[in-house]
């Protein structure tokens, strides 16, 4: 009885020896494997100019920063390009009508996307100067302690507008809103049309929606903005300005629904 305990022990600590082992063999295989694995990123990195650095992506207006996008510290020149890259798209995609950017002596603020680079106070790259959209040649360097631009692009910013039946100050809406709100929530046939700052929006019930912006100019690169990302929607017409019967008919309709003139 005796000697079948002590053989099953024997063979208990064997077991137990064997698994211990058996875990130090596949820690050293992992550990040689994420090194070499380790090493061929690495090289593939140095071979795409890839290296380490810390990154910042920040918006700006007329130069100076309003928002920060991405800081995480020190991060692959890789992955900030993708970060910068995801946000440039979401922004290009999600603003249906934006802020124009100002032509040379224009007043009008100038957004743009910045992904900067830290550099040594020492660091001596010669010029670093890029041709802005008026084609003068700008410094890099920005108001961030250390930092210099080493890829710089237009960022849109959505223009707000009052709606009839919200707060025209507290309240606005953007292009995309009007859009997804007012055209696209449901497939009711539709009527886009404009006259002066005003963007109308007639359904088929004889009701209709009301837009009001600061300019004519405005009201038309609404429109403009909103019929080009809505090409392909059947039940969307785009009528363009409204003659002057149409606003005669149409007077009766707004002074009643709103108490407002034309």
């Amino acid at each position: 009885m005796r000697e079948e305990i002590r053989k099953r022990r024997e063979k208990e600590r064997r077991h137990k020896a064997a698994l211990i082992k058996h875990k130090k063999t596949q820690k050293k295989c992992f550990k040689r494997w994420y090194e070499r694995k380790k090493k061929e990123k690495l090289k593939q990195r140095n071979a795409v100019n890839d290296f380490k650095s810390r990154f910042t992506i920040i918006v700006t207006k007329d130069k100076k920063e309003v928002k920060r996008l991405f800081d995480r510290g020190i991060a692959w020149r890789s992955t900030a390009m993708k970060k910068y890259e995801e946000f440039l798209n979401e922004n290009n995609s999600n603003v249906i009508c934006h802020v124009v950017q100002p032509k040379l002596e224009d007043k009008t603020p100038r957004y743009e996307l910045l992904l900067l680079r830290g550099i040594d106070p020492t660091e001596d790259d010669g010029i670093r100067q890029f041709r802005d959209g008026n084609e003068r040649m700008v410094d890099t360097m920005v108001s961030v302690t250390n930092m210099a631009i080493i890829r710089k692009d237009e960022w849109f910013v959505p223009m707000k507008f009052a709606v009839y039946g919200y707060d025209p100050i507290n309240d606005r809406k953007d292009g995309k809103w009007i859009m997804d709100n007012l055209l696209l929530q449901d497939e009711e046939f539709k009527r886009i049309m404009i006259s002066k700052d005003k963007l109308i929006i007639l359904h088929d019930n004889h009701d209709f929606d009301l837009v009001t912006t600061r300019t004519s100019d405005m009201t038309k690169h609404l429109y403009n903005s909103l019929m080009d990302a809505c090409q392909n929607k059947d039940f969307l017409m785009f009528c363009g300005k409204m003659t002057n019967n149409m606003v005669l008919r149409f007077k009766e309709r707004l002074k009643e629904k709103t108490g407002w003139a034309l």
